[in-house]
């Protein structure tokens, strides 16, 4: 597993010029040793903490909540962005706890995680979390992988509508955005149906109260 993952380039930060404090969630593989936090150099060194997570461990996800909530009580921005490719799509492979590691890591471990840090986040209000996704969740299954062009774009492009929903004043809670503009989303999102029971399913799955 560790050689198919590719971790996220994190010279977007750079551009960050109205960052107090950082919490930098730094991945637990070797190779990541390192990794995107070169590109954090501008930043003074009391702006960033970097912190161990692993995503695909809800152990890890427990242990590192604790310790942001504990040290940084009042948290203004949550950023989700695991962004794991694994490019064989033929090879199944889980986390930790079981999980498909694509449901495990990129919804399971941030809804977790979210959950956990919303003393801090609510504490900080008004404050925000941000949850960076993908244009392929809008298609799904009819999304024709083979037959359309690569849809990848450079970690400057990918970044700048995520620092467009960080630094904007007065985002539209609960909006999605894309290039940097407020769009529609996929349908599921507003059906209270659907929502209620990916809610109760995911909090069943990492041991969450429904309440």
């Amino acid at each position: 597993m560790k050689s198919e993952l590719k971790l996220p380039k994190l010279s977007y930060y750079r551009c960050i010029v109205r960052v107090t404090q950082i919490v930098c969630k730094k991945r637990v593989w070797p190779e990541a040793d390192g990794a995107g936090c070169d590109s954090l150099k501008p930043i003074k060194a009391d702006q960033l903490i970097v912190e161990i997570l692993d995503l695909g461990s809800l152990e890890s996800i427990r242990q590192f909540a604790a310790k942001v909530v504990q040290n940084h009580p009042k948290m203004t921005t949550s950023i989700n962005n695991a962004c794991p490719l694994w490019p064989r799509r033929d090879k199944y492979s889980t986390t930790k706890d079981g999980f498909e590691q694509t449901i495990g890591v990129n919804h399971l471990g941030h809804f977790l995680l979210t959950e956990l840090l919303l003393p801090a986040i609510k504490a900080a209000a008004p404050s925000r979390i941000i949850n960076v996704s993908s244009v392929a969740h809008k298609y799904g299954q009819r999304l024709l992988f083979g037959l359309l062009r690569p849809m990848t774009i450079s970690a400057w492009e990918g970044a700048q509508t995520t620092l467009y929903t960080v630094l904007m004043d007065s985002p539209t809670p609960g909006g999605y955005y894309s290039n940097c503009a407020l769009k529609a989303a996929n349908r599921l999102v507003n059906d209270e149906r659907e929502r209620l029971w990916l809610w109760e399913k995911s909090c069943e799955l990492v041991g969450l109260p429904k309440n």
